[in-house]
């Protein structure tokens, strides 16, 4: 470790107009194992440690710094930059504190680190302390001292914090914050007004299946404890269109998802609003502004509500209970 890829370290003649350090004889002008060029361009003599009476590991330590500046003509062959050598063992022994790492983020809202942390102790209830770093782009980074505490929190939840949703995901070495991307998310989604004969589990985890990938089910709608709505726990793809309707043999059955507050009432996607739609403005000339319907069109709106040409609207999203 300490290396930089772009060859061994390269050895300089000296320039004979160049002046020598005081005490230095002439005879060593030449030759590089007793005189070396530092990055500076300074020539010093290239003392080993028997000769300046150091400890032999402080002074390789320094001779490795200098190689790692001075071997930088091409880190792999390809580009201009160099790039440190370091053996695969010691890049794993690097990894293994972050094995129990979990990458959060709160969804469609920034939360304060302080606040998150004391939301997340509260939520979690662990048995040992947890070490929680932020990172950018409102993500985080959470350590566990505890191989349970860590699957408790993995395949728990779903956790929230002020009605949105955390994201949860396994630690992956090289994570970039400004690179990373939220696919996808685990939600409870509705099923309002289904009937009480369909609140079995096998059946809901099938209509779960046709939203994203199923979980598991609500306990209380199991033992039919709530009959307004279904509720199913439910991994989706933020990147499609979220399902608004199932049919339910000869019905339409509504789909409602919880506690994702930014859904698109155009196309259906999480993320941005109608307004901000692309595939809205898709069409319109140059110059030529996408009209948001106003009041007048809500009727309009709710007769069309169901229908295969306009299965979007406010109903699609509800507070988490």
């Amino acid at each position: 470790m300490g290396e930089c890829s772009g060859g061994a370290r390269r050895q300089e003649n000296l320039d004979p107009n160049l002046p020598l350090p005081q005490g230095v004889d002439s005879s060593t002008r030449r030759d590089p194992k007793k005189f070396k060029r530092l990055a500076t361009g300074e020539f010093v003599p290239n003392l080993s440690p028997q000769d300046n009476g150091e400890d032999f590991s402080l002074s390789r330590s320094q001779d490795m710094e200098t190689e790692a500046c001075e071997g930088m003509d091409n880190a792999n062959n390809t580009s201009r930059f160099p790039k440190p050598i370091v053996a695969a063992e010691e890049i794993r022994q690097m990894w293994k504190p972050w094995s129990r790492g979990l990458i959060l983020k709160v969804l469609g809202k920034t939360v304060g680190f302080w606040t998150l942390e004391q939301k997340l102790k509260e939520l979690w209830q662990l048995s040992q302390d947890f070490e929680i770093t932020d990172l950018e782009r409102g993500f985080y980074v959470v350590r566990f001292r505890a191989k349970e505490d860590y699957h408790k929190t993995l395949d728990g939840g779903p956790w929230m914090v002020q009605g949105h949703y955390i994201t949860v995901t396994k630690w992956r070495p090289d994570f970039r914050a400004e690179k990373a991307d939220i696919t996808s998310t685990m939600v409870w989604v509705r099923q309002p007004g289904l009937p009480v004969e369909y609140y079995i589990e096998k059946f809901l985890m099938a209509v779960g299946n046709c939203v994203g990938k199923a979980i598991k089910v609500d306990q209380r709608t199991l033992t039919a404890e709530r009959g307004k709505f279904a509720r199913i726990y439910v991994e989706v793809d933020l990147k499609k269109p979220l399902t608004p309707f199932i049919w339910v043999n000869q019905d339409l059955q509504r789909i409602e998802y919880e506690g994702l507050h930014q859904i698109c009432f155009n196309c259906g996607q999480y993320g941005h609003i109608a307004e901000h739609c692309k595939s809205k403005n898709q069409g319109l000339e140059p110059g030529e502004e996408a009209v948001t319907r106003g009041p007048e069109y809500a009727s309009k709106e709710k007769e069309n509500e169901g229908t295969e040409n306009q299965p979007f609207g406010p109903w699609f999203k509800k507070t988490a209970v």
